[in-house]
């Protein structure tokens, strides 16, 4: 377990054959919303799995359990609040009315999630990791496959589920503009073995900030600048 809902990781090391990807890794996720950008094949997707436990490493990676969202929601074939129900240990009705509701996708809570829109499947997965109440929220491109409209709609969903949950949040994403619009802290990850750079830190809140203006635009050419 974690104190303050740090993510701490000490000593990290992986390697695939003979290409080491982390070695004497260490960086710290404080509670908040930590966005980590990067090349393809940088190894932010491997972070996130060193995160959860799903692959073996050497090293410590100290977190309380993990909910992940990827870019697929790996949706069943029954309704979506069957979905969402399938992550709590017992029936709680209660639970799943709140999640569904934060996600914005209670009117469609009768029907087969695999008949939904790409963008009210997404809402689908959100729900289901607000419905876990995890103190970690672990995000793989959950926005990259979807259209501008839907992309900034879930953004405010996930904002609005931020102000009431103490959640530490890592999330990946090749955009820099969602990195701007979310992130307490930008990170950039970048070589072989990899590093972890803190780009920037974001003190106003994501409802007040206008991210393309003068401030931010200063800031989004020093991030693409890493690039």
């Amino acid at each position: 377990m974690s104190q303050n809902g740090e993510i701490i990781l000490r000593n990290v090391g992986l390697s695939y054959g003979k290409e080491i990807i982390y070695e004497n890794f260490n960086a710290v996720f404080p509670q908040g919303v930590n966005v980590i950008l990067g090349r393809s094949g940088s190894g932010k997707t491997t972070l996130l799995n060193i995160i959860s436990g799903l692959i073996s490493h050497s090293g410590e990676c100290v977190s309380d359990k993990a909910a992940v969202v990827f870019s697929e929601p790996a949706l069943a074939p029954v309704s979506v609040e069957n979905n969402v129900r399938m992550v709590l240990k017992k029936a709680d009705c209660n639970a799943v009315d709140e999640a569904l509701k934060l996600a914005r996708i209670e009117d469609k809570r009768k029907q087969n999630a695999l008949t939904l829109s790409d963008g009210e499947k997404q809402r689908v997965a959100l729900a289901r990791a607000f419905a876990s109440k995890r103190k970690v929220l672990l995000l793989d491109e959950p926005f990259a496959r979807l259209d501008y409209g839907v992309k900034r709609r879930l953004h405010d969903t996930l904002i609005d589920y931020l102000q009431t949950s103490a959640a530490t949040v890592v999330m990946v994403t090749h955009d820099v503009d969602e990195a701007l619009t979310l992130a307490d802290r930008i990170y950039f990850l970048d070589g072989r073995p990899c590093c972890l750079t803190e780009a920037a830190s974001l003190s106003a809140p994501p409802s007040k900030r206008d991210i393309y203006g003068a401030e931010y635009e200063a800031l989004r050419k020093q991030v693409l600048n890493l690039f």
